[in-house]
Order: C-alpha cells, then sequence, then structure tokens
C-alpha cells in the first residue's frame, strides 16, 4: 500500500503489504480503492472455505512476525500488516 497525500495525492513514502480474509469483495469490505487513506493494489486473492482462509491468515501471521509492520495510520486490519511481502 501506499500512503497519499488526501488534498495533493502526492506520495509519502510508506509501503507495505497487508493481508486480510473476508466474505466480500475487497471494495466492499474498504468501500473503494482506499483503505484508511491508503492507497492499495490487489496482488494475490485465495479463494476458500472462511475457516480454511482464516487458518492460512494465521499461519502467515505467525510465520512471519519478524517482518510484521505497524502502519503510521490505523484501519481496520492494520495489525495484519508487512514490511516485506510475507512468506505464504
Amino acid at each position: 500500500m501506499h500512503k497519499r497525500n488526501r488534498t495533493t495525492e502526492e506520495k509519502i513514502e510508506e509501503v507495505f503489504y497487508k493481508i486480510g480474509i473476508t466474505t466480500k469483495t475487497i471494495r466492499q469490505r474498504y468501500n473503494g480503492y482506499t483503505i484508511g487513506g491508503y492507497v492499495y493494489e490487489i496482488i494475490k486473492t485465495v479463494s476458500d472455505t472462511i475457516h480454511k482462509c482464516f487458518l492460512m491468515e494465521q499461519n502467515i501471521i505467525k510465520s512471519n512476525k519478524s517482518i510484521r509492520y505497524k502502519p503510521n495510520e490505523k484501519f481496520e486490519g492494520w495489525t495484519e500488516c508487512f514490511i516485506n511481502e510475507p512468506v505464504i
């Protein structure tokens, strides 16, 4: 995700990866093309049962603790962010 200044659309250097699960489309979940003011790009999606997706998400979080990232601005799902692309 890239953080953009909301008034000038000027890039601010904050880039990170976010994982998450949803039963909606990503655009429905985050109401458009931004998440908490961060502009996002979809890198990969996986479709499976909600239970399997939850287990996969927890495994990714657990096995990638060393690259966890805390964004400058909190948003729904901010605890599922990484400084580098997480190993799946």
